[in-house]
């Protein structure tokens, strides 16, 4: 149960975080998701604490490359038990 998009030449692109986060909860689609997150790539805090998140969730994880804005991010969480 692990999912990792990170292909530079297919990012998703979003107007808003909201959509994003809106697509992430289609895409996995669990009862169990936990651990959200999202960091923008140019931010070191975001991004540590991104993977620290990461860290300690649950089973399963889903992790994407997007745009928000034009602006590269990943956003993720966790699933499954």
């Amino acid at each position: 149960m692990q999912t990792v998009h990170n292909d530079a030449e297919n990012v998703r692109s979003f107007t808003s975080e909201t959509e994003a986060w809106k697509w992430l909860s289609l895409t996995v689609d669990d009862l169990c998701e936990d651990n959200h997150r999202m960091a923008y790539l140019d931010n070191d805090v975001g991004m540590q604490s991104y993977r620290e998140k990461k860290a300690v969730g649950c089973c399963g994880f889903h992790d994407e490359l997007i745009e928000i804005n034009g602006r590269r991010a990943m956003i993720g969480c966790n699933y499954g038990h």
